[in-house]
This record gives C-alpha cells, structure tokens and sequence, in this order.
C-alpha cells in the first residue's frame, strides 16, 4: 500500500514540474496567435515527419528483434512493434515506465524470461548512447559556437551544472566504491554466497548478462548496425522536415537540425513525462540562436513535440488494445491447425 501511494505521489511531482516547465515556455504566449500561425502551417511536412517517426519505430522492433533472436527465441514482430509503441505510451504516464512495460509484454505473450530481455534493453540503450554520443561530436565540430551561445544566453544552466560533481570526481568515487565493495567482498566471500540474497542476485545478473551477450551471439550484426543508423537517420529528419512548416525556418541546414535533435535529446532525459517543457525550452532557445523568431520557434517547438506525442498515444492505444486480440487470434489459428 505505502508503495502505492509513493508511487503515486511520485506521478503527481513529475506530472507538476512538466506542467510548470510547460506553463513557464508558454506563458507570455498570446492564444490567438497560436491559432493563427497554426492556420498558416503547411500541414504536410508534420504528415511526413509522422511517417518518418513510424519507420523508426518500425526499425527499432526489427532491430530488437535481432538482439531476442540471438537468445534463440523467435518472437512476432508485431508484438515486439505493439510493446515499442506500448513503451512510449508509458514514459508519458511515468518516465522510464515504458523499459520496463515493453519487457514485461514480451514476457507475457512470448514466454521470454523478464532478465534475458532486459540484458538486450540494456545493449539497445548502450547503442543508443553512443549514437548519441557520435552525433555530438558531429555537432561539436560544425557547431560549437552554438553550444557557447546557448551556456551564455542561459547562465542558470550554467550554474546548475557547475554545482554538479566533476567527471573526474564523478569517475574516481565510482572506482573507489568498486574496490571497497571488492574488498568486502573477498573477506566475507564464504558468508555471502550461502546467503539467499546472493544466490538471487547473481542468478539474476547471470540471466542479465546472458541478454547483454547476444551481440556477440547475433547472425546478422551488419543489419543490426543499418537499423541502428536508420533509426538515427529518421530522428533527423523528422525534425529536418518539420522545417519546411515555416517560411523563417525553411532555408536551415540539415546540421541545424542535428544540432536541435541533440539539444533536445537533453531535455528529454529530464524527469517530466515525455520531456514536456523541457524539451521546449531547450528546442525554442536553440533556434533563437539561430536568427529564428520566437514566435516560429514557440510554434515550431509547440507542433513538433505535439505531434509526435499524439501519434505516440495514439498508435499506443492501439497496441494495447490490438495486443490481446492479435494473441488469442494467433492461439485459436494454432488450436484449429492442431
């Protein structure tokens, strides 16, 4: 009951500072202006995004897919697809709720053992981050003079960030914990491993690792390493097209649309339910340093994240809603069959 209510409790923060950061970008806004940019957008590119966004999504199911495949488990691509889609759904209701909902689906439907599946989340997540981290360095390159301008123009940021840890302090707590930890270890080796404890624990992480070990296991790691950059690909360019909706933005680059992706890739690693507010904060304020009106910047920021999140919630819905009925209609085909 107490985790419950925590969990609950939880909700309603998150959900608070995601109204808050919201409110804060859209404040000033005028209403009526919204709705007149809105009529004057060509609805168009937002449609082409959308389908750049459901390829991605597409190619992250398939790519999964190879990683599952490689534990010697062959689950339906449509149910891989409904609990990627499922996920989404989730991280709106509760950040970082869809990992865990998307794994807990395959479980149910395809038999597959929850710490398998998230040793294969775990390598998907690995990926992502060095994708992320590929295209920083792109953009560092071509574009650093933007991440300046951004630190400058938002000196809070910058003082938030400065009473944060250093890596380098960061990294040697981390080691120093390790160490101790290995140290206990070794003393009361004998005591811990007739422990109940440690025999779950390492049971777990050994079923844990078998799910990160399927890399190496895959048939086709070229395919893995062409959905990978597919997937990137299309996150570009949903955001690249969305350009077009506006006659300000419309002569950009596509390295300004990295540039956007990245920064509000940030925003979405807060803890506000889809990056709500945070996301366009980070998005408006990077435009701006580009020449890009506010106004266009505010709408841009406004059309892009919301656009995505109906589709999210939409197509969620219907995964959640399709899953059971898709299942018991492949389990009566394989009651008539017999």
């Amino acid at each position: 009951m107490k985790e419950k209510l925590l969990n609950i409790l939880k909700f309603f923060v998150f959900l608070s500072f995601t109204i808050f950061l919201f409110w804060f970008v859209y404040k000033d806004q005028n209403f009526d202006e919204v709705c007149k940019s809105l009529k004057n957008i060509n609805y168009f590119w937002i449609f082409l995004a959308l389908i750049f966004g459901i390829l991605s999504n597409l190619s992250r199911a398939a790519r999964w897919n190879l990683l599952i495949r490689a534990l010697n488990y062959k689950p339906k691509f449509l149910n891989t697809f409904f609990a990627v889609m499922i996920m989404y759904l989730g991280n709106l209701a509760f950040p970082r709720l869809g990992e865990v909902s998307r794994v807990g689906i395959l479980k149910k439907y395809e038999k597959i053992p929850f710490r398998n599946l998230l040793g294969t989340v775990i390598i998907e997540r690995t990926i992502d981050f060095l994708m992320t981290f590929l295209v920083l360095l792109i953009v560092l390159l071509t574009q650093f003079d933007v991440f300046i301008k951004f630190f400058k123009k938002n000196p809070e940021i910058t003082k938030i960030l400065e009473n944060f840890p250093s890596i380098t302090v960061i990294l040697f707590s981390f080691f120093v914990s390790i160490i101790f930890l290995i140290t206990v270890f070794s003393f009361f080796k004998k005591y811990f491993k007739e422990t109940p404890f440690y025999k779950k624990t390492s049971n777990f992480v050994k079923q844990i690792l078998e799910g990160v070990k399927t890399i190496k296991n895959m048939d086709n790691k070229l395919l893995f390493i062409g959905h990978t950059f597919f997937i990137w690909f299309m996150y570009i360019l949903m955001l690249y097209v969305t350009f077009f909706c506006f006659e300000s933005m419309s002569d950009l680059s596509i390295l300004v649309g990295i540039t956007v992706m990245l920064m509000g890739s940030f925003g979405m690693i807060a803890p506000v339910q889809g990056g709500i507010g945070a996301w366009h904060f980070i998005t408006i304020e990077t435009l701006l340093i580009y020449g890009i009106p506010g106004q266009d910047a505010k709408i841009f920021a406004l059309i892009m994240h919301g656009s995505m999140t109906v589709m999210f919630i939409v197509i969620g819905f219907i995964s959640l809603i399709s899953l059971p009925i898709y299942n018991k209609k492949l389990k009566n085909n394989i009651k008539f069959k017999n």
